[in-house]
């Protein structure tokens, strides 16, 4: 098989870092089984919860404009 060219890490609290096991896993392409399309950080529970836990310690968006509009009306700006 061709060797992955990039490791894929997880994206945590504005870093990117490997799973806390250590693991990854090589994703194949499925129209050629000889090409590795990368090498991906196997996570796992502790990943999700270091994930959740960032994501919740976040300062949150501003409520302003955008929560004034209905999803129709912010739909005509996207």
């Amino acid at each position: 098989m061709a060797q992955s060219q990039h490791l894929r890490l997880n994206f945590i609290d504005g870093q990117w870092v490997p799973a806390e096991s250590g693991l990854t896993r090589e994703n194949i392409n499925p129209a050629d089984f000889t090409d590795a399309v990368g090498e991906f950080a196997e996570s796992g529970g502790v990943d999700v919860d270091r994930a959740v836990d960032a994501a919740r310690a976040a300062p949150r968006p501003s409520r302003g404009r955008s929560r004034r509009w209905n999803t129709s009306r912010r739909g005509c700006c996207t």
